[in-house]
């Protein structure tokens, strides 16, 4: 008998699910433990009584990216024929659908936003050091100061954060690019996008698509609903996985991510003592350290003054002065520390103190 749900007892080990496969079947947890696995790498758990598994490939028909088997002893509901289910009869099973549906979809979503707002930063960034590199060699014509110059910095991100307020999608891409062309320096900018693959405007076209199809769905309920949604999910899923698949966006994402987590004291306390512990044999030299610190100084303005709305990352910094791969290290290190179990970290503690640095 082809019946549309039924319930199964399953052993340890038992495979419900496996990774390849294409069928139109899910299940819903009635008891017991599930482990999900990719490539034989375990992914988690599925431990909550009435969660939902293999919903995506039920409704679309896609291949299964995962196999779902039983840890223990277990009991879970098969539901087949999706379909022709009775709404009437089975509502909950429908609403639990639906809401796995959507958290699937704002976790994806989400990170996807998170590479978004990477791209955008870096869009933003690379527009002012387009600005900045041409306005600071027509200044050094006329010798400028190296303070003149970091106030004109401070004056171009201004402008450009200004501008771009002015438009009702701060992301779009096109905005970055008409306040290029405003400057006469579309070509210089689109020469430094195109050495970062991940800056591909099709990219955020898309996304802005995906997030469209879930606003129309995401009120609708229904079995007919589900589908639809189902397909989203799994083209918000693709489109994760190509950002994630182009080199060096992960780096920039780490990046941003720990940028985020220190506190920017923290960090700029860092950078110092990397930086002067590597010239720690010049700072016993009064004019050497004065040099030193000044230097050191003029990038931190810098940095700042170019950040405008956006986080600072130090990361710039650290690169300017060369010493990006120790700033990197010790990041790292702080934010270890800081999601350490230990009940109090004093994420500060890793940085030497040295006596003869003035405070920028």
């Amino acid at each position: 008998m082809n019946v549309p749900a039924e319930t199964l007892l399953l052993k340890p080990g038992q495979i419900i699910i496996r990774e390849g496969d294409i069928s139109r079947e899910l299940f819903v947890l009635l008891s017991g433990e599930l482990t999900v696995t990719c490539g034989g790498k375990m992914l988690g758990r599925v431990t909550s009584v009435g969660e939902v598994v293999g919903e995506l490939g039920a409704l679309t028909g896609h291949a299964r990216t995962a196999s779902v088997s039983a840890k223990a002893p277990s009991e879970v509901l098969l539901v087949r024929q999706l379909n022709n289910l009775n709404i009437e009869r089975m509502p909950s099973i429908i609403e639990k659908i639906n809401s796995a549906i959507t958290r699937r979809f704002y976790i994806v979503f989400n990170k996807t936003q998170m590479y978004k707002t990477i791209t955008s930063t870096l869009r933003r960034s690379l527009l002012q050091q387009t600005l900045r590199e041409e306005t600071e060699a027509k200044r050094k014509l006329d010798n400028s100061s190296d303070s003149d110059l970091s106030i004109i910095r401070h004056q171009i991100r201004q402008r450009i954060d200004e501008r771009i307020a002015l438009y009702p999608d701060l992301d779009d891409p096109k905005v970055i690019e008409k306040i290029a062309q405003e400057y006469d320096a579309l070509d210089k900018y689109r020469e430094k996008v195109a050495e970062k693959p991940w800056l591909d405007d099709s990219l955020i076209i898309r996304l802005s698509n995906v997030e469209s199809k879930w606003k129309l769905l995401e009120g609708q309920e229904g079995i007919k609903y589900l589908s639809p949604k189902a397909e989203v999910v799994i083209e918000a899923h693709q489109l994760l996985m190509e950002y994630e698949r182009m080199p060096g966006i992960r780096k920039e994402m780490d990046l941003l991510r720990m940028e985020g987590i220190v506190p920017f004291k923290a960090k700029l306390e860092t950078l110092k003592s990397i930086y002067f512990s590597k010239h720690l044999e010049e700072i016993d030299e009064e004019r050497r350290r004065i040099s030193l610190e000044r230097k050191f100084k003029l990038t931190i303005d810098g940095v700042k003054a170019d950040s405008g709305n956006d986080l600072v990352m130090l990361y710039q910094a650290a690169r300017e002065l060369g010493i990006e791969d120790e700033y990197e290290e010790q990041i790292k290190n702080l934010v270890a520390m800081s999601e350490s179990g230990t009940h109090f970290v004093d994420i500060s503690s890793s940085v030497v103190e040295h006596d003869k640095f003035t405070e920028s």
